[in-house]
């Protein structure tokens, strides 16, 4: 400013110099007009009078020219030097105040990142924690599909035990012990399926909210790394200094809100939305554990009682075979004494036919002893004892065949009734017979491959 004031200094004594070159010229002037114009001397006179005038008119404004000049160059140098020294002022301030708000940026760029870090670590264990619950849903949601399958064979085995035990006869197609215990265990294997396939939606639908949280975790996560990258490349840019080209580039200038302006999240807002996925996350992971806690239960509670139910429809088939086979072992029992009755009437009633037999030869006899008698001659025919005792034979005779027939009879009769019985006591022998094949043989075998274990 100093220079620019020195050479402003220099037009204002060149300007000087042409006044007082102005001030003599006219002297020289008027020696020159009244060297060459002797003829008009008082024209010269009066011109010369003139500027004398005008000399002493101006001398006084030369001077209060000069002080004026003099005075607004010292006034002009002033300012300038204290514009130099605000100007230094101004650079040391505006440099100290770069390095201190450049300081301030740096520490909020490290609390920041470290806040964005905290928040980040939480969440990424959050994100851990679901992916981790995820998979053991998925491995409860497999348990309880075969579970679910697993309950197919016992209702099949139930329903073919049902219908094989419809194929019995006679007395024995009665609704007995096993029969209720097989449709009480059909009921339990149909509560059970139903359970399970409302624990397994159950499942479904907290996994399906398990990767509703895991997907906000991660979009804000990404989120979150996103802005950590930009803050740590941001945070350590390093401060530019002015360009070394001989062109300047031209200042950039970003637009900067003003203070009444809202952002569109506030660092309470921003930290409020990380405790939000937090809080979601922590709650899912607490339903999750809950609902794992149930289902464990769930399936062992059906395990044990399918297990329970059959083992006592088991324990009931084993009942009733003992049963139906200590009725068959009577029956046969039964069976083999009538066989041998049977055998000793067969005997009795041979027996009665030769007694028979021998009898109608000793009446033919003596009836014809009784007619041949009946010839004698009319004075001879008494009534001696020997047609007493021949009519005593005779009907004593006719009793015993008469005896023997009606024995022969009751033999025959007892005999039909005996061969009845042993029909029957076969058919019922046959019965039992069939209805332990259904159950020993059909039923248990086939129940023997159904295994309950626990998933």
């Amino acid at each position: 400013m100093a220079g620019i004031s020195r050479r402003k200094n220099f037009p204002q004594t060149n300007e000087l110099s042409r006044k007082e070159e102005m001030a003599n010229k006219p002297s020289r002037v008027g020696s020159d007009i009244s060297s060459s114009l002797m003829g008009d001397h008082n024209e010269v006179n009066a011109r010369a009078q003139h500027l004398n005038a005008n000399l002493e008119k101006y001398y006084p404004e030369w001077n209060e020219t000069n002080l004026q000049s003099n005075r607004q160059a010292e006034t002009e140098r002033v300012k300038a030097e204290k514009l130099v020294q605000e100007t230094k002022e101004l650079i040391s301030d505006v440099k100290q105040r770069v390095k201190q708000d450049h300081k301030e940026v740096q520490v909020r760029f490290r609390q920041r990142v470290g806040d964005i870090g905290f928040w980040k670590s939480e969440l990424d264990n959050r994100l851990t924690t679901l992916k981790s619950l995820l998979d053991e849903m998925d491995s409860q949601s497999i348990r309880l599909g075969q579970a679910l399958q697993a309950c197919d064979l016992p209702l099949k085995v139930n329903d073919q035990c049902l219908a094989f035990r419809r194929q019995r006869q006679g007395v024995d197609n009665v609704r007995d012990n096993v029969e209720r215990h097989l449709e009480f265990e059909l009921q339990t294997v149909q509560s059970a399926q139903v359970l399970l396939k409302q624990t397994h939606m159950q499942v479904d639908e907290d996994m399906r909210q398990i990767r509703r949280a895991k997907n906000i975790i991660e979009k804000d996560l990404a989120d979150k790394e996103v802005a950590l990258n930009i803050d740590e490349s941001t945070s350590t840019l390093e401060m530019t200094g002015p360009s070394k080209t001989n062109k300047p580039e031209p200042l950039k200038r970003y637009p900067i809100k003003k203070k009444t302006e809202v952002t569109t999240y506030t660092p309470s807002d921003w930290q409020s939305l990380c405790q939000k996925n937090l809080e979601m996350a922590d709650l899912r992971v607490q339903n999750t554990l809950s609902l794992q806690s149930t289902v464990d239960g769930i399936l062992a509670h059906v395990a044990s009682h399918l297990r329970s139910q059959k083992d006592l429809t088991d324990r009931a088939f084993e009942r009733r075979l003992n049963e139906v086979k200590g009725a068959k072992n009577l029956l046969e029992q039964q069976l083999s004494e009538t066989i041998v009755k049977i055998h000793e009437l067969e005997e009795s009633v041979e027996a009665l036919d030769k007694a028979l037999s021998a009898k109608h030869g000793p009446l033919a006899t003596c009836q014809i002893r009784i007619q041949k008698r009946k010839q004698r001659p009319e004075r001879e025919l008494v009534l001696d004892d020997v047609d007493l005792q021949l009519q005593m034979e005779s009907e004593n005779l006719i009793e015993s065949i008469r005896r023997l027939e009606t024995q022969l009879s009751r033999s025959r009769d007892c005999y039909a009734a005996l061969q009845k019985s042993r029909l029957d006591l076969e058919a019922q022998i046959n019965v039992k017979n069939q209805s332990i094949f259904i159950d020993e043989v059909k039923c248990v075998t086939l129940r023997q491959g159904v295994v309950i274990q626990p998933y």
